[in-house]
């Protein structure tokens, strides 16, 4: 594997905004296209390097994380709910709600799995080090959501060059666990 470093003057802001809680960049091959969520701000943004233009989508709770559907669209976490995005429709769907007796906590961190799954764990959002955080998985026919594992923080990595992929969370008592997926 090669490795090239990019020194300061080689990086070079593309789009000045002032997002609250910028996270969860998708790239869209198709669309040549960079998806990326506001947390706070309750948005998804679309963002086309060639012309600069960053369009938005306003939601009406916070959406957490993204990853793009081969049917199409977007597979989201907001605050407590699995959700479906269709940006051409504007279609927002719901799909199961998680912890409402943990008023506190809210969605983190997600990825999909290489068998289309959508893993999201949670996390408290009052009391960052309360250990009250869960991990979810949705599948990718949206018919299966089950909860999966307690952890304290929940945070997705990923290990392209494999073609692996690892969750990583924080599980009580504050150990970093891995769940590990092959394609």
């Amino acid at each position: 594997m090669n490795v090239r470093t990019i020194s300061g003057d080689d990086v070079r802001c593309v789009l000045p905004w002032q997002a609250f809680v910028g996270e969860s960049p998708v790239w869209h091959p198709e669309e040549q296209r960079l998806y990326w969520v506001d947390i706070q701000n309750k948005q998804i943004h679309r963002f086309d390097p060639s012309s600069g233009r960053n369009q938005t989508f306003d939601l009406p709770d916070i959406v957490t994380c993204i990853a793009l559907r081969a049917a199409g669209g977007l597979v989201l976490t907001l605050k407590k709910h699995f959700a479906t995005f269709d940006p051409a429709t504007l279609k927002l769907e719901r799909i199961g709600e998680v912890e409402s007796d943990l008023p506190d906590n809210r969605f983190n961190d997600g990825q999909c799995d290489p068998q289309g799954r959508f893993w999201a764990g949670t996390m408290d959002a009052v009391h960052w080090s309360a250990p009250s955080g869960n991990l979810y998985r949705l599948d990718a026919d949206k018919t299966d959501f089950a909860h999966a594992a307690e952890c304290h923080l929940f945070q997705w990595q990923r290990l392209e060059p494999r073609r692996t992929q690892d969750v990583l969370y924080r599980k009580l008592p504050l150990c970093d666990c891995r769940l590990r997926f092959r394609a």
